[in-house]
C-alpha cells in the first residue's frame, strides 16, 4: 500500500483550479441577476425602488463573498488532508476531515453533509475500471459503473501529488490492461 498526499507548496494551486470554476459561475450569476432586475427599474426611473435593490444587491454581494471565502478554507483543509491510496487491488481517493480540529461550524455543516459522497471517498477497484484519461495535467479514473450525474465512482488524481510521475506510470500501465 502506497499513500500519496499533496505537495505542501502545490496546495494554493490545487485550492485555485477547484475554486477557480466556483467563482466564475458565481460571478456570472450575480451579473445576470443585476441585469434581469435593474433594467426593468432603470427604464421605470423609479428611484426610490432602484436604491433599495441597489441596498439588498449590495448586501447578497456581501453574503455571497463570504460564503465564498468561507469556501476557499474548506477547500485549502480538504486540500491539506486529501490521499491517494494504491493498494494491491484498487485505487482510492478520500478526504478524511474527521479529526480536522480547524474547521468552524460551516466547514463542518459541509463535511457532515457531504462525507459520504464521491467528493470525500472513492474507491475504485482495478478489475472493475472502464477508463483512464488525462484532463488539464490531473488523472481521471471512471468505474464501470460510473455515473456521470453526481460523479459516483469516479476519481481524479491530481497532478500536485507528491511522485505524480510514478501513479502516471501505473495508471498507463492500467490503462494497457483495459
Amino acid at each position: 500500500m502506497k499513500v500519496y498526499k499533496l505537495k505542501e507548496e502545490s496546495i494554493p494551486l490545487y485550492v485555485n483550479k477547484v475554486n477557480g470554476l466556483v467563482g466564475k459561475i458565481i460571478a456570472f450569476a450575480l451579473i445576470i441577476a443585476v441585469l434581469v432586475m435593474l433594467l426593468p427599474l432603470i427604464m421605470t426611473k423609479n428611484m426610490e425602488m432602484l436604491s433599495i435593490y441597489g441596498a439588498s444587491m449590495l448586501f447578497t454581494g456581501l453574503v455571497v463573498a463570504g460564503i465564498y471565502h468561507n469556501n476557499k478554507k474548506f477547500s485549502k483543509l480538504c486540500a491539506e488532508n486529501l490521499e491517494v491510496i494504491i493498494t494491491a487491488d484498487s485505487i482510492t481517493r478520500k478526504i478524511d476531515m474527521e479529526n480536522e480540529t480547524r474547521m468552524n461550524f460551516f466547514h463542518k455543516f459541509s463535511f457532515n453533509g457531504a462525507k459520504h459522497t464521491a467528493g470525500f471517498y472513492t474507491q475504485i477497484p482495478f478489475n472493475n475500471i472502464k477508463s483512464i484519461e488525462t484532463k488539464n495535467g490531473d488523472i481521471w479514473v471512471k468505474a464501470k459503473n460510473f455515473n456521470m450525474l453526481n460523479g459516483q465512482n469516479m476519481l481524479v488524481i491530481s497532478q500536485y501529488l507528491h511522485d505524480f510521475d510514478e501513479l502516471e506510470k501505473l495508471t498507463n500501465e492500467l490503462k494497457k490492461t483495459l
